[in-house]
């Protein structure tokens, strides 16, 4: 919901919806978000690298609720995709076609 463009190297998907985001963005909106609505006591949080060389969130689990969906969304489940499922994606959406609308 930054109306920016999406970057390969800062992709994810909505744990929630399923949509594509930019991870920092999304980051930052659920620290920012839980800090305000005081879930949990921040004070240090840092973007490392996952178990299988996604990045992920690391040190400190935070909660908010999805600026698109209204669920719940934590930290944890905020996962930077590699480039090759992002171009996957892009690929699927660019070649889809709605047999209903012909």
């Amino acid at each position: 919901c930054t109306g920016k463009h999406m970057e390969l190297d800062d992709w994810c998907f909505c744990p929630v919806s399923g949509m594509p985001a930019l991870f920092s963005a999304y980051v930052k909106y659920v620290v920012s978000e839980s800090l305000k609505a005081d879930t949990t006591e921040v004070t240090h949080i840092k973007v490392g690298e996952g178990v299988d060389g996604r990045s992920a969130l690391s040190e400190t689990k935070v909660y908010a609720l999805d600026p698109v969906c209204a669920k719940e969304v934590s930290s944890e489940d905020i996962k930077k995709i590699p480039h090759s499922e992002a171009l996957e994606y892009i690929r699927k959406y660019n070649t889809f076609v709605d047999d209903k609308a012909v």
